[in-house]
């Protein structure tokens, strides 16, 4: 019973903590049945779609949060009742704009009222809510309605406010005073809004891009590691850049400016994109399959079941030069093949490096470090008294085989696979 006790008083804390002043807005599509009945269910779903892409980015515009959809009907909540009505405005304005163009474009009608509520991650509660639902209810299409409280907390005239009727909501005891909203006579709120600009997803759909983003920046990581780099480094120029990228920004301080220049263009761009394409989700989660298709791949070759058939380890194409790479962490580079000559620097586990020669003990490797120097990486540590023997870089050679083209028509066949996978889900 005590631990009951304990876990109400918990809960009641949080909620009074929850509780806050907001602005609740309700929209609803004026005689939705009858247009259903008459278009039938594809276009009935598709002209909620239409109206939600319209009030969706109007509603985030205007610093509004989306709380949920009931039907045809959007559920919104502001901190800031002006914020409201000016979303409302510009909701009406865009349907109204719309209705140019397509004619049988239904009427929408919203109610807004304001007061304390328990605002939480994903829902609202409170009586506000049900209040802004029936103000909403007694909305006409095309109509704005808000409540006296709603009313108060803005200069009235500014908002082209004109005081209705009274109606008692079901179950309250004391009737509510409406205000109108004139939206006709106010000015266009539609100014640096481009209608249709954002492509809004589902909240699961919104996880699944992010996946498939990640994936596919696995994909070009995986193609770059498992094959590019070594095209790109059997050239003796590109070597340095490629498998050491730093050392551009070593000896070609400038490119420091150049690197830190793109960044900001970059990133300037993603500010002001103003539209994704579709086209980008589609390639995203093509992304996915390659990465999928490129791992599974591997599965039946390491069985050796089509080797004989296939002829996979027929070479077509096979480096020029020799690569050393690291396959422990932090191995040092020296100035020569000694442990106690000077160190140059470490790399890490997985570095790729071009090889010139090999120690007369074979237990170093020359490498190249510049376009002019040199410098020796262990290749194995004997073992000691108590320590066994350590590998810390291994030599070999690019070759590629029928087996690895195979592999990349699998992976692009993957790729898709994955590409026609997504829909645009309505919302």
């Amino acid at each position: 019973m005590q631990h009951q006790k304990n876990i109400h008083k918990t809960l009641l804390q949080q909620i009074k903590a929850d509780k806050k002043e907001a602005t609740i807005m309700f929209t609803d599509i004026e005689a939705s049945s009858a247009y259903w009945d008459s278009k039938g269910d594809l276009k009935g779903r598709l002209m909620v779609d239409y109206q939600n892409r319209l009030i969706f980015p109007v509603i985030k515009k205007f610093r509004g949060r989306i709380i949920k959809t009931i039907g045809d009907s959007v559920m919104a909540v502001f901190k800031h009742p002006q914020d409201a009505v000016t979303s409302a405005i510009a909701i009406q304005q865009s349907i109204c704009a719309q209705r140019l163009t397509h004619k049988d474009l239904p009427k929408v009608k919203i109610g807004i009222h304001t007061g304390s509520l328990i605002i939480e991650k994903n829902d609202v509660f409170g009586d506000v809510v049900n209040v802004a639902k029936r103000i909403e209810d007694e909305a006409n299409g095309d109509e704005i309605l808000l409540s006296t409280r709603t009313a108060r907390k803005m200069k009235q005239n500014d908002y082209f406010l004109k005081k209705g009727n009274s109606f008692q909501p079901k179950g309250k005891k004391r009737s509510i005073t409406l205000y109108s909203c004139n939206w006709q006579a106010a000015p266009d709120n539609l100014e640096d809004l481009n209608l249709f600009s954002k492509i809004f997803l589902s909240s699961s759909q919104k996880r699944e891009i992010l996946i498939t983003s990640l994936c596919s920046i696995a994909s070009l990581i995986a193609i770059y590691l498992t094959y590019l780099r070594y095209f790109l480094a059997d050239n003796r120029l590109l070597a340095l850049f490629v498998l050491n990228p730093l050392h551009i920004l070593i000896s070609f301080p400038p490119a420091i400016i150049l690197l830190l220049c793109l960044m900001g263009l970059i990133t300037y761009l993603f500010i002001r994109i103003k539209k994704i394409p579709i086209l980008f989700f589609r390639i995203m989660t093509g992304g996915l399959g390659f990465l999928l298709a490129f791992y599974i791949f591997k599965l039946p070759m390491s069985l050796h079941l089509f080797d004989d058939k296939i002829k996979a380890d027929t070479i077509i194409f096979e480096s020029q030069h020799r690569f050393v790479k690291t396959v422990s962490h932090n191995v040092t580079i020296h100035e020569a093949p000694a442990d106690d000559s000077v160190k140059i620097r470490s790399v890490l586990w997985g570095t790729l490096m071009l090889q010139n020669d090999v120690s007369s003990d074979r237990n170093w490797y020359k490498i190249l470090i510049d376009r002019q120097n040199y410098g020796w990486i262990r290749r194995i540590i004997p073992a000691q008294m108590g320590v066994p023997e350590k590998i810390c870089s291994t030599d070999l050679k690019f070759y590629f085989r029928y087996i690895d083209m195979y592999r990349l028509i699998f992976s692009f066949l993957g790729f898709i696979a994955g590409f026609f996978r997504f829909k645009l889900k309505p919302i």
